[in-house]
């Protein structure tokens, strides 16, 4: 191997051997490639007892947290030859992971950018601004700016 990719892997010494920064590298890429094999053998396994499929989705904290828990149970007990992997992202994160062909399913915040993608309404998750003082004249008024709420409370906005 050495000689194939024309650089020592190994010191070899009256003590024995170490690796060379090469071997290093060699032996670290060596463990995922390992730990891909064993992941792919575990995956395949899967569909030897029944697994038909395995969808990657990703979501930001609200919709994992709020919209999704009783959701994803009832449709897991409906569908068991569906493996679901779910993880928790930046709605940012989740938009590059789409555009980069990571994952089938992402759900993100609608005020991040999503050019490019096929997007479908999911859950409304709106928020609302709670003072302890009236704010009549944002009545009926939305979006708020945090500037204008800071503003009508007397305190000082940032700008």
């Amino acid at each position: 191997m050495e000689d194939a990719l024309g650089t020592p892997l190994l010191e070899r010494n009256r003590r024995g051997i170490t690796p060379t920064p090469a071997g290093r590298a060699l032996a670290h890429h060596a463990q995922v490639v390992m730990h891909q094999l064993a992941l792919m053998n575990s995956e395949l396994g899967d569909y030897a007892s029944g697994l038909r499929s395995r969808v990657r989705l990703v979501c930001n904290t609200a919709a994992l947290t709020e919209h999704l828990p009783y959701l994803l149970s009832t449709f897991l007990v409906k569908n068991p030859s569906i493996d679901l992997d779910v993880e928790e992202r930046p709605s940012r994160q989740i938009v590059e992971a789409l555009t980069r062909h990571q994952v089938e399913i992402g759900i993100a915040a609608d005020s991040t950018d999503l050019t490019g993608l096929d997007r479908h309404p999911f859950r409304g998750d709106p928020l609302v601004a709670i003072t302890a003082q009236p704010l009549s004249p944002f009545a009926g008024k939305a979006p708020l700016r945090f500037e204008d709420l800071l503003d009508a409370t007397g305190m000082k906005s940032p700008r």
